[in-house]
Parts: C-alpha cells; structure tokens; sequence
C-alpha cells in the first residue's frame, strides 16, 4: 500500500498545480476545501445511505437506484459525493439527494475528518471507482460497502499479481452488483464470490425517460410520412460523415435530425455552413410555434440547438446515428435509441460500452469507417436490416431492465 500511498499523493500534488492554470482543476481543489464547512453546516448527525459517483455518467447509473430507495424508503437520507467537477457543478442540486458534495481525496486525515461527520449505513459505489484507503476505512468501521453496475474488462489492473493488497480489501466488500457474466468470472478468477450479475440501471432510466418522453407535434407534422435518419451527439468527424451522404439520404425520401454535441451558437452556425442543403433549428419552434409553416414543411433537415430535446425526439426516428465514435472518448448513449426500437449506426471506437458492444454482435449495430461514405447509405436502403436490428435493439432493453429494483432489494435488508 506504500507504492499505492505514494502515487496518490503525486495524483493530488499534480491536480493541485494544474489548479494554477485549469479552471476544472481549480473546481476540484476548491471543492474539496469546502468539504468539511458544508458537512459541518448541513448535516444534523443522521445517518445516511451514501453513493458515490466518479461524474456525471455515472451519476446516471445510480440515479435510478436512488430514486427507487427514495420512493420505497422516504425517510431514508442521501448523501451523493462526485469525484469530479463535471458531475459536481451539473448535479449539486441534485433534488434526489439529501447532501452533495465532493468525495474527499484517500488519504487517512481527509477520511477520518469526513467520516467523523458522516454516518452512512451503508456505501453504495456506482461502477468502478475503486479509492482503497476509503474502502479500508469503511471495512474497519464496519460499514457495509457495495458496488452498484460494476464492471471488469479483459487486462484490468485489479486482475494482475501487483494487485493482491487491492484484492485482498475487495474481498471485504460486501456484494458486488455486476454489468455482465464476463466480470462476475473476472471478479471470481480474482478469489471475489460475492458477485450478482444485475445488469446496468442506465436502462431502467433510459426506459422511464422513454415512457415520459414529450411529444412534439410539429415536428410529427414535418415527418408526415417520411422515414427520418436521427443523428445524435455529433461531433465534427461524424457531421462530415454525415453531410457527404446528404444528397443520397434526401433523395430516397428521408428526412435528416442532428443534434451535434456541442449546441453552442459558433458550433451551430459551423454546422449550418457546411451544409448545403436548407436547414432550420429546432429553438425556432420551440419558442415559437406560429413560425411552422409550409416552407419548414419543405425543409428536409432540422438541427437540434438546445440541450435536453434528443431523448424525446428519437421517438420520431427510424434509423439512429450515435456520434462519438471518431473520437478517444468513444460513442454517446445508445441505450436511448435502442429503447424506441431504432437500428444504430456509430464509429469504429465503441469497445468498451458493453451494449454497443452487444448491439454489432448480434446486428442490432453497424459500424461506419471514417471514408466509408457508402456505408450510411447502404443501411438507409436496407430496410431488412433496419426491421431486424430494430427488434434486436428492443430485446436487449427488454431484457435488461429491472435490474433497479434487483439491487435495491439486497440493499434494503441493510437499511
């Protein structure tokens, strides 16, 4: 635990210096100072069930879980900790919690100070944010500790000889909620038995988002009885992509919604620029409904330029293109299309998204290549394809879903 000690510290020593000129780092070092004066300040001494989430992706895997104990438990208090400020600045207020605040760093002072405050009966990890002086701390306390959609790919750290000491303090978990068959083997192969295989509470989320998804009346008008290509969370290698098979889209008779990842003004007018066909955005009728009229009608492209709309609009596709795959980060959510029974279509960097991964298997995906502009068009044709991997799609998210109230129930008996 030296060695482990040693690089934590220089983890933290280079955040702390990146603070002087990174305006993320500065958040997260000013954060953590205000840890103790708003435990301090809010708690009143109670205990609470805590989860703990890396950031905001991971935030949306424990959200179904906290709002199902919230419902089943309405006396039960949450506190929430981020390990990031991209998870912290989104959800602080965050109406599902009861306390939210940073995570403290691992080190022995920092724990001790923030579990004097904090009295959980129970830690609920989301995914696989592994902090082992926490987690020792926690054991010796004997608080029971739980990881909730956790995850082990092939080549893991905790898989190799060096990790021992690491496995030797997961071991002490008291249960482990698992994503897939393959990591319950992993954690197994690494002397770990308590290991459920649950399934990931992102789709029970997805599917409750897709159940209250909002209509959009003219946009079902605009549709009328066109097939429409939904390209979701785009970025600029995707966009080029996409706009190269414009011309053949348009003229089979579809029509095209992008939602680029970035919906700031510049990245708008970028976008609309490098199309050369005519295009509206989605903010012209959301703020104003009398502006739908016979020339929108004509449009054959709409470009989605506000936050929080593209859940609700898949409703309306037929084909579903998911952005990201041309970048380090990987594809965006394909979980939401898939819930509406849409074929996907994605770049070649979706390893690692354990769906993503199930949907190319089984068909229910296919993967484009950065200059393959025959690729897009060739499925838009394909309407065998599209009926098949559409079902394929719909089962997987029939399938995996329920796993919420799976875990809850072996949370409750520790309540």
């Amino acid at each position: 635990m030296l060695l482990y000690r040693f690089f934590i510290s220089t983890y933290f020593a280079v955040i702390w210096l990146a603070s002087f000129f990174s305006p993320k780092a500065k958040l997260w070092v000013e954060g953590r100072r205000s840890i103790l004066p708003y435990l301090e300040k809010e708690m009143k001494g109670e205990e609470v069930v805590w989860f703990h989430c890396a950031s905001l992706g991971e935030f949306e895997q424990g959200r179904p879980l906290m709002e199902q104990m919230k419902e089943d438990h309405p006396d039960v208090k949450i506190l929430l900790t981020f390990f990031s400020p991209s998870g912290y600045e989104i959800r602080k207020d965050y109406e599902g919690a009861d306390y939210v605040c940073y995570l403290p760093m691992d080190r022995p002072k920092a724990i001790r100070q923030f579990l004097t405050q904090v009295h959980p009966k129970i830690v609920i990890f989301i995914k696989y944010e592994y902090w082992f002086l926490l987690l020792k701390s926690l054991h010796q306390r004997q608080i029971p500790v739980f990881f909730v959609s956790a995850i082990v790919k092939k080549g893991h750290y905790l898989t190799k000889w060096y990790s021992l000491p690491f496995r030797k303090i997961l071991k002490k978990v008291k249960h482990f909620y698992v994503q897939d068959d393959f990591s319950r083997k992993q954690f197994q192969d690494m002397g770990i038995e308590q290991v459920t295989v649950a399934g990931d509470t992102r789709v029970d989320r997805v599917v409750s988002l897709a159940q209250k998804a909002k209509p959009f009346p003219f946009v079902k008008k605009w549709v009328k009885n066109h097939r429409v290509f939904i390209c979701g969370s785009t970025w600029e290698k995707d966009e080029a992509l996409i706009i190269s098979n414009l011309k053949k889209i348009i003229s089979l008779g579809w029509k095209v919604i992008i939602a680029p990842h970035e919906v700031g003004q510049k990245n708008i007018i970028r976008l609309r620029k490098n199309i050369s066909f005519d295009t509206f955005l989605l903010s012209s009728l959301l703020s104003d409904s009398q502006s739908f009229n016979d020339s929108i009608l004509n449009k054959n492209i709409m470009i989605v330029d506000s936050i929080g709309q593209l859940n609700s609009l898949y409703q309306y596709g037929d084909v579903a293109y998911i952005g990201g795959g041309f970048t380090t980060s990987g594809i965006h959510n394909t979980l939401e299309p898939a819930t509406f029974g849409l074929p996907l279509l994605f770049g070649p960097n979706y390893r690692g998204f354990v769906e993503a991964e199930y949907f190319v298997k089984n068909k229910g995906a296919f993967v484009v290549e950065e200059h393959d502009e025959g690729g897009i068009v060739s499925k838009i044709k394909d309407l065998h394809w599209q009926e098949h991997a559409g079902k394929i799609n719909q089962q997987y998210i029939n399938q995996s879903s329920g796993a919420t109230k799976k875990i809850a129930l072996g949370l409750y008996e520790y309540l």
